[in-house]
């Protein structure tokens, strides 16, 4: 009997070991996260878009995450960003609250999307 509390005990403390050495990884992990600018990701409804780090180029994606556009940035100020789809004679602006689409013709942006921009933290080396 006291073989198995003794056996019992051991992978008590091996799992209590285990979940010890998990928790002090992860929290060196959560010490090295910043929150980075937060105009680059733009999420709505339906999707979202997502500007990869150290690039002017965005990312639009379906809900299902699937890739549906890209677009380059063209400007850039603490109201919102303006960016191109040259293939498609497209230009979307994003701001706070609100999306707009224009083509070339168009002189005005007309609403797409109700949404907003989303705050990332940097978990990278880097970071």
């Amino acid at each position: 009997m006291s073989n198995r509390l003794t056996f019992q005990g051991v992978i008590h403390m091996s799992l209590i070991l285990i979940l010890l050495v998990m928790i002090s990884g992860s929290s060196i992990l959560a010490n090295r996260c910043v929150a980075k600018d937060t105009m680059t990701v733009w999420k709505h409804d339906k999707g979202l878009f997502r500007k990869p780090k150290h690039s002017n180029i965005w990312l639009e994606y379906n809900s299902n995450y699937e890739l549906v556009a890209t677009f380059k940035e063209i400007s850039r100020s603490p109201e919102g960003i303006i960016m191109h789809d040259d293939e498609r004679g497209l230009s979307i602006l994003l701001r706070s609250d609100v999306s707009g689409i224009k083509t070339e013709e168009e002189a005005n942006f007309q609403q797409l999307y109700h949404g907003s921009f989303t705050k990332v933290a940097d978990c990278s080396e880097e970071g």
